[in-house]
């Protein structure tokens, strides 16, 4: 009796493992949902790009459009072949013959390059169809170039010159675009924008790092890369307040228009004011520096004060509100106002 009952238990197991194996080498069929992206080498030699129907490049090498994978092969291999299809696949140029590194445009079997793919051609699996079956691609070589850095600043200035390093980059391009590199004054831009420069704190020298701009001759090429990618700008902005002391301001007289017959005003003694210092925003500084504002002063004198007849004033440099202070060592002025008719004349009012 137990001899017959471990006789069929060997049975039962020696079929099962035949119907195992045979289910597992039967051909199956199969449609599978992939993401196939066409990507660059992964040394970085060349530049790839995969373009829609209207030429127009899709972004990630098409990796978010799907194709549906036709599959045929033993039920184990197909388990493992579509795993490896729905998480992505990459195709690259020279990764088999199917799919050769030569540059151009050109239409690229999907099917032929997926049976090339390495780990598609050990799984013992036949790739049918893909659909849709092609895609249009561009395969570059990328060369190299060496460009200048030139710093670019906001609306503002600088003690010295500020410094940039390093003070050239590569540019990695392709060899298509790599000609517009040729025209004069072609450069990388060091572009430091206006929220990093009114952080800066004026008269302190400071380090800045920034993400550098293409060459402008490269807009609209596409997989520009430079080397390095950042740079660093030292400099020193220059402070928002400066200030001057001008030697000599000349002084000049200010009278209502009509009384500028009535009376004779003249200055006592010298008619300007020394060493005056001037303080406020630097650009109206600098000008001042420059020759570009020429600073003066003047007595306004108003029908009470000529009536007065004053002997002296305080002298002014504007009636408008203005964000310059005006500091003279002395701003007194001394003056002798004189009636043009001369019956009329009354003793002056200290």
């Amino acid at each position: 009796m137990w001899r017959h009952i471990k006789t069929w238990s060997i049975i039962l197991v020696v079929t099962a493992l035949i119907w195992v194996f045979a289910e597992a080498e039967s051909l199956r069929s199969i449609a599978v949902p992939a993401a196939i992206s066409i990507r660059a080498p992964a040394d970085g030699s060349q530049f790839v790009d995969v373009l829609d129907d209207n030429g127009q490049p899709i972004p990630d090498g098409g990796a978010a459009r799907r194709q549906t994978v036709a599959l045929e092969g033993p039920a184990a291999a197909m388990t493992r072949a579509e795993a490896l299809l729905r998480d992505g696949i990459v195709l690259s140029p020279g990764i088999s013959e199917q799919f050769p590194s030569t540059r151009g445009t050109r239409e690229l079997d999907l099917a032929a390059a997926l049976r090339g793919h390495p780990d598609m051609r050990g799984l013992g699996v036949t790739i049918k169809t893909v659909e849709p079956p092609r895609v249009r691609i561009v395969v570059d070589d990328l060369v190299e170039r060496r460009v200048p850095v030139a710093i670019e600043l906001p609306d503002g200035q600088t003690d010295g010159p500020p410094t940039v390093t390093p003070a050239e980059v590569t540019v990695r391009l392709p060899s298509e675009a790599a000609s517009r590199l040729d025209a004069p004054g072609a450069q990388a831009v060091a572009r430091i924008n206006r929220q990093d420069w009114d952080r800066l704190v004026p008269g302190r020298r400071e380090t800045l790092t920034v993400v550098l701009a293409w060459p402008r001759e490269l807009e609209g090429v596409r997989g520009v890369q430079l080397v390095p990618a950042r740079a660093t700008v030292d400099l020193t902005v220059r402070s928002r307040s400066d200030s001057i002391t001008i030697p000599t301001v000349p002084v000049h007289i200010r009278l209502p228009a009509s009384e500028l017959e009535r009376w004779d005003v003249a200055v006592v003694g010298r008619s300007l004011l020394t060493d005056v210092r001037v303080t406020g925003p630097s650009d109206a500084i600098q000008r001042i520096r420059a020759g570009a504002i020429t600073v003066v002063a003047f007595v306004p004198l108003t029908f009470e004060d000529l009536e007065r007849r004053i002997t002296s004033k305080e002298a002014s440099f504007s009636e408008l509100p203005t964000a310059l202070r005006f500091e003279p060592e002395r701003a007194l002025v001394e003056l002798k106002i004189t009636p043009r008719d001369a019956g009329t004349e009354a003793a002056p009012t200290p």
